[in-house]
C-alpha cells in the first residue's frame, strides 16, 4: 500500500513475534497513513515475515531479515542498520511489543507544521502489563524540555522515558548517532541529550503504551543482566558528565545538581539488587568500555556505592 507525501517512517527492530500482531494492528489503526513501517527481522527463529504480510493491504510496510543477530552483541547496533534502511526524513524507532493510540501519527504531522526547526518529539506514556491492563499512567512531560532538565528529571526518578516514545529528524540522527552501552541501557536517554541541544516538544494528543513483561530487558532479572545494566549506568554516568563538561565549567549550580541527582539514580540501581553486585566486576567492565581510563567523579561513585555494599552486606 503506497501513500504519497510520507515523511515518517516508523522502524521496527523485531524478534519476538508474541506481542507483533498487536504492534502491528496500532500501526495499521492510525488516523494519519503518511508514513512507511519498516519490520527489520533480527535472525528471529519465529515467523516475523508471516504476521507482517497480514498487513500488507492494510499500510505501507517493509520487510527486511537480518541473517545475522546482530542484537545479542550490540542493540544500537541493530537500531542503527534498521534505521538505515529507510529514507524518511523522520524516524520512529518503535517496539515490537508496545502499543501506539490511533491519533499518534496525525498528532506528530500536526505539530511538526507548527516547528520546523525542532529535531525531538516525545509522547506521554502508559505502561502495560502482558496482557495489555494498564499498570501506571506515567507522569505527563511539560510542553518543552530542554536536554539537561530532561536528564535531572530522569535520574530523580519525577518522570520516566522510554525509547519507543520518540521521534526524531534524519539529520540528527546522522550528526550523533547512538552511544554503545551494554544492553544499549541508557543509551536511548544518551540520544535524547544529543538529539535535544535545541530542546524537546511532548506532542499533546497521542499515547504511547509501553509494555512491561518478562520478554523485555527491563524484565530480566538473572545476574549478568543486573551487572551488564549496573556497567551501562556507570558507563551513561561517565559520558554525561563529559557532554555537560562546558555547562558545568559556567555554571557550578549545574553541575551539583548533576552530581547529585546522578548519586541518587545510581544507588537506586544498587538498592534494587542487594547482594547481586560486585563492585569491582562492574569497574572492569566500565574501565574497558572506556579505553581504562575512568574519571575522578565516576571513581568517587565507586568508592560510595562500596561502602553502601558494606552496610547492605552487614544486615
Amino acid at each position: 500500500m503506497k501513500i504519497p507525501d510520507i515523511k515518517l517512517a516508523i522502524v521496527i527492530p523485531a524478534y519476538k513475534t508474541i506481542f507483533l500482531r498487536q504492534t502491528l494492528k496500532s500501526v495499521a489503526q492510525q488516523t494519519d497513513k503518511r508514513f512507511t513501517v519498516y519490520v527489520c527481522d533480527d535472525a528471529s527463529p519465529e515467523n516475523v515475515h508471516s504476521i507482517c504480510s497480514e498487513f500488507s493491504a492494510l499500510i505501507s510496510i517493509s520487510y527486511c531479515r537480518f541473517e545475522s543477530n546482530l542484537g545479542q552483541h550490540s542493540l544500537t547496533g541493530q537500531w542503527d542498520r534498521c534505521i538505515r534502511l529507510s529514507s524518511e526524513p523522520w524516524i520512529w524507532l518503535f517496539a515490537d511489543d508496545d502499543i501506539m493510540s490511533p491519533e499518534c501519527v496525525e498528532t506528530f504531522y500536526l505539530q511538526y507544521n507548527k516547528n520546523l526547526s525542532c529535531d525531538l518529539y516525545r509522547f506521554n506514556t502508559r505502561t502495560i502489563d502482558a496482557d495489555g491492563n494498564t499498570i501506571e499512567v506515567n507522569p505527563a512531560h511539560p510542553p518543552f524540555e530542554n536536554n539537561f532538565d530532561f536528564l535531572i528529571a530522569k535520574l530523580n526518578k519525577q518522570r520516566k522515558s522510554f525509547a519507543t516514545e520518540y521521534i526524531f529528524s534524519r539529520k540528527v540522527f546522522e550528526n550523533n548517532g547512538f552511544e554503545d552501552f551494554p544492553l544499549a541501557w541508557c543509551s536511548d536517554d544518551a540520544a535524547w541529550i544529543k538529539f535535544g541541544k535545541t530542546g524537546i516538544i511532548t506532542l499533546s494528543d497521542g499515547i504511547v503504551n509501553w509494555r512491561d513483561s518478562i520478554y523485555n530487558i527491563s524484565g530480566q532479572v538473572n545476574r549478568r543482566y543486573k551487572i551488564l545494566k549496573a556497567a551501562a549506568a556507570f558507563s551513561f554516568r561517565h559520558w554525561a558528565s563529559s557532554f555537560f563538561k562546558q555547562k558545568f565549567e559556567k555554571n557550578p549550580e549545574a553541575k551539583k545538581k548533576f552530581n547529585d541527582a546522578m548519586n541518587f539514580w545510581i544507588r537506586q540501581q544498587i538498592f534494587l539488587y542487594p547482594g547481586i553486585f560486585n563492585i569491582r566486576e562492574i569497574l572492569d567492565i566500565v574501565s574497558r568500555l572506556h579505553g581504562g581510563k575512568i574519571n575522578a567523579v565516576s571513581r568517587l561513585c565507586f568508592a560510595n556505592l562500596k561502602l553502601i555494599m558494606r552496610k547492605i552486606t552487614a544486615k
